[in-house]
């Protein structure tokens, strides 16, 4: 009997290779509804630990770092946990994007570079940031690239360096506080050791109050820094002879701006009053006997790539030291002071930048227009990058100085600087100086060579100390063959111990020793101080 259904051998065939996969998918779904769900980055049983791969670390140095994150798995569907955005706008490794949408970081902004995919065997920021930076230490780089803002510091000083997250950045946008104190100081008015007769100052220590407000606030952005730093106050003596009391304020602003991948603008101010000798800074009074005076330090630099090996910086700067009682017959007169100068780079190696720098100076004084003078320097040095934690500079050259009223002075000049972070918790700052300083009579010669540094030790998380030394050693030779010879040491330490990140407790102490040739303005000075300050 024949069977009504149909007979089609080539359609049975093409069926049997579906078959075959449905029976496979559905084999498979069983076999993994049946396991528990594993975590993303989970090695199989017995795999053993997989090696984890090594991803650029871009969490900027003093925040904490993320904990570590498995590597994302693309064959496991995304979890349905939220995706915490950054703490930080400058932790841009972190992305909200799904693994393949590459998160755009505003630091790369010059070069494209995106926080997912970076380039082959670029260095992570934490890697740059434990290298001090020289603003051309990488051929063909931008400075637009970092995260971090390298500009240059005042004549004679290293480069300054912004890292967000670290030092002041760590800290609140705002902060203002107040700090009181108490001390002794045995030679508040510098008197000399030599006996002058009846216009010898009498020498007698005596105890003080000291009173002290602050407030400090920064402004960062991907291509802007600026930052404002305000402090005043004044000691109070308790038994001393005229002036008992002597008032100190101070101001610092610092602007950095990068203009586009080739040229970066910054500025640097500090402005202060001050009743006492200020022997760090270089263009602040040490006579102990011209009282109060006002100083001020400004500098603009302009700084443009024109190659990947070349680069110029062009400089001005304004500097003032001008006495509150001003007095014709003292030996320092009030002056303004004006350079204008150019850098050109050229660098030779990742680490090493070499300098020709040519600079002209202008001294205008404003009682005694016979001490007007101009100044020629001619100078070549380099920028080394010494190590991760070691940054070096220097300039030396000839120096040639004319007088309104007659007379030239010629003589070398000098200048180095040298930062070192001795350890994960401490730094050394050094600088040094060797050239013409004013003078007290056209033609006269004043050379003085300074030394500076600077220690910061964390002992812990809220136990710090700092050290300090200064050293000034003067030549003065005068047109009529008279020469004398000075020596300045300044010495000071401080402890601080903070208890929580409002209050903190203090100790600082200064030694101050002037010799001079003639003897006849030798004197010593012993200052402790004890404060409490209260932050917010």
């Amino acid at each position: 009997m024949k069977s009504n259904t149909l007979y089609h051998p080539p359609l049975q065939h093409a069926f049997r290779p579906l078959a075959v996969i449905v029976l496979a998918v559905c084999s498979w779904t069983e076999v993994s509804l049946a396991q528990d769900p594993v975590a993303p980055g989970t090695p199989a049983p017995g795999a053993g630990t997989p090696a984890v791969p090594a991803a650029t670390d871009t969490t900027i140095p003093g925040t904490a770092k993320d904990p570590a994150k498995p590597a994302a798995d693309t064959t496991t569907p995304p979890t349905t946990a939220p995706v915490d955005k950054p703490s930080s706008p400058f932790r841009t490794g972190e992305s909200t994007r799904t693994p393949g949408a590459a998160k755009k970081s505003p630091f790369a902004s010059d070069t494209g570079e995106t926080d997912v995919q970076p380039k082959k065997g670029a260095r992570s920021i934490t890697d740059r940031s434990a290298e001090p930076e020289n603003p051309d230490a990488r051929a063909g780089g931008s400075e637009g690239n970092e995260s971090r803002f390298v500009a240059p510091g005042f004549y004679g000083r290293g480069p300054q360096v912004v890292t967000p997250g670290q030092g002041q950045f760590a800290r609140p946008k705002y902060r203002f506080g107040v700090s009181v104190g108490i001390g002794y100081d045995d030679n508040p008015d510098q008197a000399t050791n030599a006996n002058l007769g009846a216009v010898a100052r009498p020498r007698k220590g005596t105890g003080f109050t000291y009173v002290n407000g602050h407030f400090d606030a920064q402004w960062l952005k991907p291509r802007t820094v600026f930052t404002v730093s305000l402090e005043a106050g004044g000691n109070f003596y308790f038994d001393r002879p005229g002036n008992s009391a002597d008032g100190n304020a101070r101001l610092a602003l610092f602007y950095v701006n990068k203009l586009n991948p080739r040229s970066q603008f910054s500025a640097n101010a500090t402005f202060a009053y001050l009743s006492q000798p200020d022997y760090a800074n270089q263009f602040s009074s040490t006579s102990s006997v011209a009282g109060d005076y006002f100083t001020g330090s400004t500098k603009f630099d302009f700084s443009y790539r024109w190659a990947p090996r070349f680069s110029t910086v062009t400089s001005a700067s304004v500097n003032l030291l001008k006495y509150a009682n001003e007095s014709p017959t003292q030996l320092s007169n009030s002056y303004w002071n004006f350079i204008f100068g150019n850098e050109f780079r050229f660098i030779v190696s990742p680490r090493v930048t070499l300098v020709a720098e040519v600079r002209y100076g202008i001294d205008q004084y404003f009682n005694n227009s016979s001490l007007n003078d101009q100044t020629i320097y001619a100078l070549g040095g380099v920028d080394w990058v010494v190590s991760r934690r070691a940054n070096a500079s220097l300039r030396a050259g000839a120096s040639i100085r004319s007088f309104d009223s007659g007379g030239t002075n010629t003589a070398p000049y000098a200048e180095a600087s040298l930062t070192y972070q001795t350890s994960r918790h401490s730094t050394l700052t050094t600088n040094m100086r060797y050239g013409f300083e004013q003078s007290s009579a056209a033609g006269d010669e004043n050379l003085s060579y300074r030394f500076g540094l600077i220690y910061q030790q964390a002992f812990t998380s809220r136990f710090s100390g700092t050290a300090g030394f200064n050293f000034i050693h003067t030549n003065y030779n005068s047109r009529t063959g008279a020469k004398s010879t000075t020596d300045v040491y300044d010495l000071n330490l401080g402890l601080n111990y903070r208890f929580d990140r409002h209050f903190s407790i203090g100790t600082r102490y200064t030694y101050t020793l002037q010799d001079t040739s003639t003897g006849s303005q030798n004197f010593d000075r012993n200052r402790i101080l004890f404060t409490a300050a209260y932050e917010y």
